[in-house]
């Protein structure tokens, strides 16, 4: 039996919801109570059997969700298949949301703003996006949902003068008031922080302002964000219009190896300001333990094998449009089949997700609280949980810290250090500030430390320093600005000397390159 069974079997089994009922956990009393939803309905019949109970929509969601979660206890207890039921889950989470903002619309208040009020069950226009684990069709038992939301102007049955951002938010609020949102005992704890400016934005946006934030102004890590988003409530339509137009944003046709690096940052800030790791900060750095694990963030978790995906998905995904799946067992799945990853590393990466995701599910629904950390007494999966940790981050490092390696020049020849003009050594003060001319900025500026004396160092010892020099910059500013192509030139020594080789000796080579500057893909 896998450990992942063991988990369930022999853990999960002795802390079952009838000894939390005997504990009085008021939870467990209330789903023991209630009769089981069937996860795999279609949403029709979901909401026919909303429909027809007693009571308001807050109550009657509520029941829904208990009903859900003794549903979604039975299956895993009876070993049901998890990777189906992470899907369901979120298939159940985004009919709530659904339902939740068209009875918003329904409210007096709201529909008195509405040019055409309809039959209120669908109001065109307004949409909502799912990031996270509610995007990527796998939440577990107690996730919060991720959203944001936006508007398309051309539909939306709102008069300008009535403020359509306004009225919008005011949907959505109501929609999280149905849900339970803020009370004690949530429907979906919602989070709308992922939404763009959340600091000075409402949570509402029209789809025009949203496209040009992600276009033109948002940070790297925001396409690892919307890399999840899927439209789970309101306009279907206007919300896959919008996905559509964002496509450019997200996958780049150029190979974008600089989006490894910037993950790793990423990674590395979230386990920084995590307060639970910092206070685990022992247990947090070692491999070799599996109590207080915190299975989503800690070296060799949840985390490390979604940005394995996720890092290669944003690389590849731009000409591979396979591997453009919101899902993580898929994605893993595709990158073995497109020759990305080793098949048996895959496997082996999934298997490892599946009992973290097991495990995880396990202690959440013991409590109904966002737990992560596995507790001292699960001896059962310990062996299991220190082998899996150590392969994956053996699997993380490889990605990751290889790039690192690889990025570190030969020592720049001595005669290229000396008798350059004015001019070149301008040129050579923009390169060692981090390239920044070319249209880099921020932190991959940082990342490109060592590139300049990496170019110098495969420049031909037969051509005069600051002419070869001169021909580089010239060529650096027809590519496209964002620092792709140096992230992947200071990642890849055989790329680099590939590239400057042609550029600076000139013939049929630089002449292609200079007119259509992609094909150094």
């Amino acid at each position: 039996m896998l450990s992942s069974d063991l988990v369930w079997k022999d853990m999960v089994l002795k802390e079952s919801v009838s000894n939390a009922v005997a504990r009085d956990w008021p939870l467990a009393v209330q789903w023991s109570e209630t009769p089981s939803l069937d996860l795999t309905a279609s949403e029709e019949l979901w909401h026919a059997r909303w429909a027809a109970m007693d009571g308001q929509p807050p109550q009657r969601f509520r029941a829904m969700k208990l009903a859900a979660m003794r549903a979604f206890w039975e299956t895993s207890l009876n070993g049901g298949d998890r990777e189906h039921l992470g899907r369901d889950w979120s298939r159940f989470a985004a009919w709530c949301l659904d339902a939740a903002l068209a009875e918003a619309w329904r409210l007096p208040a709201n529909r008195k703003f509405l040019k055409d009020a309809g039959d209120g069950v669908s109001i065109p226009g307004l949409f909502v996006l799912g990031l996270g684990k509610l995007g990527g069709e796998d939440l577990n038992f107690s996730s919060d949902v991720d959203l944001i939301a936006f508007f398309d102007t051309g539909s939306l049955p709102v008069p300008e003068s009535e403020g359509r951002a306004f009225v919008c938010a005011r949907v959505l609020r109501d929609m999280g008031k149905l849900l339970g949102t803020g009370s004690g005992a949530p429907v979906w704890r919602i989070d709308w922080r992922l939404r763009p400016d959340p600091s000075v934005t409402d949570i509402a946006m029209s789809a025009e302002a949203g496209l040009s934030y992600f276009h033109f102004q948002s940070e790297p890590w925001r396409r690892l964000a919307m890399m999840k988003a899927r439209v789970v409530a309101g306009d279907m339509a206007a919300g896959a219009r919008f996905m559509q137009e964002l496509t450019p944003f997200l996958w780049r046709k150029s190979l974008d190896f600089r989006m490894i690096d910037e993950i790793a940052g990423l990674k590395s800030r979230i386990r920084n300001e995590s307060p639970d790791i910092a206070d685990h900060a022992g247990e947090s750095d070692r491999l070799d333990v599996a109590d207080a694990f915190h299975l989503k963030l800690d070296r060799g978790g949840i985390r490390e094998i979604e940005f394995i995906a996720n890092a290669l998905q944003l690389v590849w995904g731009g000409r591979q449009p396979v591997l453009r799946v919101t899902h993580t067992v898929t994605a893993l799945r595709e990158l073995a089949r497109a020759g990305h990853l080793k098949a048996d590393v895959a496997q082996r990466l999934i298997d490892a997700y599946h009992l973290f995701r097991a495990i995880e599910n396990a202690i959440q629904g013991l409590a109904n609280e966002q737990v992560y950390r596995v507790p001292a007494n699960w001896k059962a999966v310990a062996r299991r949980i220190i082998a899996e940790r150590a392969f994956v981050h053996a699997a993380f490092q490889n990605l990751f810290r290889d790039r690192d390696e690889t990025a570190k020049p030969s020592p720049p020849s001595p005669q290229l250090q000396l008798h350059v003009d004015q001019e070149t050594a301008a040129i050579l003060a923009e390169w060692r500030n981090g390239f920044a001319r070319y249209g880099v900025t921020g932190d991959a500026r940082l990342a490109l430390a060592s590139l300049p004396d990496a170019i110098l160092s495969v420049l031909p010892a037969n051509r005069p320093a600051g002419e070869a020099i001169s021909a580089l910059d010239a060529f650096f500013r027809k590519l496209p600005p964002g620092g792709q192509y140096f992230a992947l030139m200071a990642s890849q020594p055989q790329f680099l000397a590939d590239i400057v080789e042609p550029i600076v000796t000139g013939g049929w080579a630089a002449r292609l390159l200079d007119q259509s500057p992609h094909v150094a893909d």
